[in-house]
């Protein structure tokens, strides 16, 4: 039993450094009542658990929310673990394919993508997870599981014996997916008690007759080093050793180079905002995710592109590993530019809001939750993409490019404005968007779906 707990703790995320105290931050914040009503849940869950599997402990919206929510739902007195999943390097370009399929790239041959998945589940990839699918396959009636995303969504196989409330969680923006990679994700999370998605046109279309479909946003910490206040001389500090200079504006995208973030539109729209005689340099500030394999292959074809710039001397790419170094660019920039394509939610775009910087982005998916044109930030209508995120009219493109730009420039000019919108953004998050809030929702989506005996 001892070797078994043992192997079982390989997969289990175990926080690092002094825990607790977090609510009592959160009171200084969001106040007293709020942070009372959150305490009125430990009844509810008295002798419960619940369990998080994903993929990945670093790198990646999912483990953001994770590292904030399960220390917070422990200190509330609500027992949560977390759990990943292990693969090797041709499952997690397997998952990458899915993650690409569903948010509109389509596939020339899905059905091999969704074979090898079944293999990695049938064979190595079963003996590479046996603790956990033991352990997962044994839960009692009072767990709670919660699978996010597609890898390890299979497991659902694993738990049928199980008696736990069992949960799948989507982050991904699903609009327009490839149609025979859906299907084969619906079969398997239609295995599910409740479905969570950001937004319901992400799978609502998806899903005839499925009955426990909930909507949940994510959320920020706002004491986590990516978010908390910095003073000037350290952010100042932070940009420097990069070898940026702070005396002129600076644009910053932060994202993973993805196609569907479009580093490479970011550069186009920075060259247009140089074309119009603005003296301005750029940050493209990213990380890797150890479940994204496609991650250097996109950072040698942003180089190269960048390289072919006449502005490439300003456009820098920095590695922002260190979460203090995305605050500080967060913190330091003109404008915080979010060009994705397609985008489940943006936490960086709530981290930018949060920080009360002028934020320019591509009204898409979740991030039309958070930016209301002229309101909370700038929005820029999309342009069409093809299954492959290229844009299908370069007409099109070329104009959205142009307003993109010259968006930017207003953003900068209007700091009045600029600054009050960077207000409300703020008030928004803290009204919405903090991991205090989205507990709550997350408590009330699993008492609900248990009151309806769905396990």
């Amino acid at each position: 039993m001892m070797a078994q707990n043992q192997r079982l703790e390989q997969h289990r995320f175990i926080p690092s450094g002094k825990q607790g105290g977090l609510l009592a931050r959160y009171e200084e914040i969001i106040g007293k009542k709020a942070v009372d009503e959150l305490r009125e849940y430990r009844e509810g869950f008295s002798g419960r658990r619940i369990i998080h599997v994903n993929s990945t402990f670093v790198g990646g919206g999912v483990a953001e929310i994770l590292r904030r929510e399960v220390p917070l739902a422990n200190e509330l007195g609500i027992t949560t673990e977390w759990y990943r999943i292990k693969g090797n390097e041709e499952f997690f370009e397997t998952t990458k394919g899915f993650h690409n399929a569903l948010q509109g790239r389509m596939l020339d041959d899905p059905a091999s993508l969704i074979a090898r998945y079944h293999d990695f589940y049938q064979n190595g990839g079963g003996t590479l997870n046996r603790p956990l699918i033991d352990f997962l396959g044994n839960l009692s009636r009072e767990d709670v599981v919660i699978i996010h995303d597609p890898q390890p969504l299979y497991l659902i196989h694993h738990m049928k014996q199980s008696e736990a409330l069992k949960l799948w969680r989507i982050h991904i923006d699903t609009t327009t997916p490839d149609p025979h990679t859906m299907s084969f994700v619906v079969d398997q999370a239609t295995h599910y008690d409740g479905i969570i998605s950001t937004m319901h046109e992400y799978v609502k279309p998806h899903l005839n007759g499925y009955r426990n479909i909930y909507m949940l946003a994510p959320s920020i910490d706002p004491f986590s080093d990516k978010n908390r206040t910095m003073l000037t001389g350290e952010v100042r500090g932070r940009i420097t050793r990069f070898g940026i200079q702070t005396d002129r504006p600076l644009l910053v995208q932060v994202s993973r180079l993805d196609p569907w973030k479009d580093p490479c539109g970011v550069i186009d729209v920075f060259e247009t905002i140089r074309g119009y005689g603005r003296d301005c340099h750029l940050a493209l500030v990213y990380n890797s995710a150890d479940d994204d394999p496609e991650g250097a292959a996109m950072e040698e074809m942003v180089k190269k592109y960048r390289d072919r710039s006449p502005y490439r001397e300003d456009i820098h790419l920095v590695i922002g590993d260190d979460p203090l170094d995305v605050n500080a660019f967060q913190r330091h920039a003109a404008v915080v530019i979010q060009k994705s394509i397609r985008e489940g939610f943006g936490l960086t775009v709530t981290e930018a809001l949060f920080k009360e910087a002028p934020t320019v982005v591509n009204g898409v998916g979740g991030i039309t939750l958070q930016v209301l044109d002229g309101s909370t930030g700038f929005s820029v209508k999309p342009y069409r993409v093809d299954r492959k995120a290229r844009a299908i009219c370069a007409e099109e493109y070329g104009r959205h490019v142009d307003e993109f730009a010259r968006t930017c420039i207003r953003a900068m000019d209007s700091r009045e404005d600029s600054a009050k919108i960077g207000k409300r953004g703020r008030e928004a998050v803290v009204e919405k968007f903090l991991a205090t809030s989205k507990l709550k929702n997350l408590l009330d989506i699993i008492l609900d779906c248990g009151a309806d005996g769905a396990h």
